[in-house]
């Protein structure tokens, strides 16, 4: 076949020749499958903050360790021959010992001890009832004034009848459940009780007495002191126990030595035995650890604004709902495990959640009646409801007619403040009472059945408000299980702000915290650190302050030498702002710092005044 020719004439003048071939096949089929175009991925946010601090633990005579110490004295009649009255003082050795112990003691313990004296024989009796409210009823049996154990001191000369250890022990455990119960759970998780029981010798009362005071039940009455403590939650307790010895030899001796020192082996404390004639003292105990260095046992934070809680995801997304109020981190268009989701008011219920529930999302107690939105949704089945404001019993909700005057902001016919709460900051908000500063009031502690007097009820280094959002127990530690099986403790989750119960790992890399925390030793007596935290992922929040983002710092301190006690919290806090639109931030950098001063007693913490801003 012969290709053809063509000549154009514009393509001749200028000395070009187009020559055709004929193309085969142009109507053939192709196996090549056609592909969409891929949508690109959105930009990425600048929405991340990262925060750097330095921070020092506050100094020893900052916080009290409580210290209560019970002198439980034998004033039977042997004590005349075992410890008789010393003519050139006037007085018996266990007086002159007793009061040097508690003089010693009260001289170095900056406010923080107390002692207690009770005398016994056949009967026991406190010699230190105190009766604060003049009510005719005990208070307390320990005090700090010199006179009253001065008096009581002086009492301990008196001696009648017999010995009965079981009257003794009965009469201690109430003392000291008497002084725990009134005790708050933060003075308790750091205090120290210490029993002092001095004899000189068997239990020797007769008929019914004698039977009930064997060996077997005075160590277990001990034991149930022990158990006292335990049930309180008080880190240290210990039984000492003193054996006057009359010199009457070792076969009358021996016996009362061993109860003694078995009584003491239970009660975890020291046994002596004082020979006659030599001095009894109590100092050598160790009674006066009240100073001590603090370190810093946990640094969390707690991003009010921010939830990961798979539970709230509603799943298929609701535009007109959901828009923005969530970060599709996995790109499946619906807000779903390990997806940040918006809390404009901080309440621990999600935005999209509680348009769904029709709480308000800019409102953390849309009912006003003292629980906050998040609570009473999770408590739905025990009858609580986050539009309900007669369910909670937490105040009274008065009748504006019943109480005309009051401030009604939202207009339902309440006043807006019960009359047992009050307004001082003239927010138009109840000012519920949060006595241990951890940023959930004291009612609704008593529906989580949390501690109103301990920032970390489980002692776990989590303050309850962080383990509340994270889905965490605040009343058990469960930090390291792994609810979500996801190959990372629970513990390890709430503090980096990932979700606990379900399975993000997939997600986590791009919105968990990432902690760096350099330890600088002492500085005086106080231990100091420099940390870091960086990947704060800032929300577009809602509502009258949009784009609020609100993150506090709980600083958790406790002595060096007990490891599992926390002697008190502190707080500091960041504000920044994001906005959505034009994807901006404030601080434009990104960056924030706090200092030492920033961290405040956890009890006196006020947002209002105590965040740092970066706006």
């Amino acid at each position: 076949m012969r290709a053809a020719r063509w000549i154009w004439p514009g393509l001749l003048a200028l000395g070009l020749v187009v020559t055709w071939l004929p193309v085969v096949g142009l109507t053939a089929c192709t196996d090549a499958a056609l592909e969409e175009i891929p949508t690109p991925p959105p930009a990425p946010r600048d929405d991340t903050l990262r925060v750097d601090g330095r921070l020092c633990t506050r100094p020893p005579d900052a916080l009290a360790f409580p210290l209560r110490v019970l002198f439980v004295v034998d004033g039977s009649e042997s004590m005349e021959i075992t410890d008789p009255i010393d003519p050139a003082t006037g007085e018996t050795g266990r007086q002159a010992a007793v009061r040097e112990t508690w003089t010693r003691l009260l001289m170095g313990g900056a406010g923080a001890v107390k002692v207690g004296i009770t005398r016994f024989s056949a009967q026991a009796q406190s010699r230190t009832v105190v009766d604060a409210d003049g009510d005719g009823l005990p208070d307390s049996f320990f005090s700090d004034d010199p006179a009253v154990l001065e008096i009581a001191t002086q009492a301990l000369a008196q001696t009648d009848r017999t010995t009965n250890y079981l009257n003794a022990l009965d009469e201690a455990y109430f003392e000291l459940r008497t002084e725990m119960l009134r005790a708050d759970e933060a003075a308790l998780s750091r205090s120290r009780y210490v029993v002092i029981f001095v004899s000189d010798g068997l239990p020797d009362e007769s008929g019914a007495e004698g039977r009930r005071n064997t060996t077997t039940a005075i160590v277990d009455a001990v034991g149930a002191l022990v158990d006292l403590a335990d049930l309180f939650g008080v880190p240290s307790f210990a039984f000492h126990t003193a054996y006057l010895s009359a010199g009457r030899g070792p076969a009358l001796d021996q016996p009362a030595q061993a109860l003694l020192a078995a009584m003491a082996q239970r009660g975890a404390g020291n046994y002596r035995s004082v020979p006659s004639g030599e001095r009894l003292d109590f100092l050598s105990l160790d009674l006066s650890r009240i100073r001590r260095v603090f370190q810093l046992r946990s640094l969390v934070a707690v991003h009010q604004h921010l939830l990961l809680d798979a539970a709230q995801a509603p799943g298929p997304m609701v535009p007109a709902l959901d828009a923005d109020r969530f970060k599709d981190l996995d790109d499946d268009g619906q807000p779903s495990c390990g997806d940040p989701l918006v809390d404009s008011d901080a309440d621990g219920l999600a935005d999209l959640l509680e348009l769904r529930v029709g709480s308000d999302p800019y409102d953390p107690d849309t009912d006003r009646d003292g629980v906050r939105d998040r609570i009473e949704w999770a408590l739905g089945q025990s009858g609580l409801d986050p539009l309900d404001p007669d369910d909670s019993g937490c105040r009274v909700t008065d009748l504006v007619v019943d109480r005309p005057g009051c401030t009604d902001a939202d207009a339902d016919g309440r006043c807006d403040c019960g009359a047992d709460t009050e307004d001082l900051d003239g927010d138009g908000r109840c000012d519920d009472p949060d006595t241990d500063g951890d940023g959930l009031n004291d009612c609704e502690e008593l529906f989580l059945g949390t501690s109103r007097t301990a920032a970390d009820t489980d002692g776990d280094g989590l303050p309850d408000l962080l383990e509340l959002r994270a889905g965490t127990s605040p009343v058990d530690d469960d930090l390291r299980g792994d609810l979500d099986w996801d190959r990372t403790d629970n513990g390890l989750e709430a503090r980096t702000l990932g979700d606990p119960r379900c399975d993000d790992a997939a997600s986590r890399s791009q919105v968990a915290l990432g902690w760096q925390l350099e330890d600088e030793g002492l500085e005086g007596e106080r231990a100091c650190a420099r940390f870091q935290v960086d990947r704060l992922t800032l929300m577009p929040t809602a509502g009258p302050d949009a784009g609020l983002n609100r993150v506090l710092f709980f600083a958790g301190e406790g002595a060096f030498d007990e490891r599992d006690v926390f002697a008190g919290w502190r707080v500091a806090c960041v504000e920044a702002r994001y906005e959505l639109a034009g994807d901006r931030k404030s601080p434009p950098s990104g960056r924030m710092t706090l200092v030492d001063e920033d961290f405040v007693d956890a009890l006196s913490f006020d947002a209002a005044t105590h965040c740092r801003r970066g706006f």
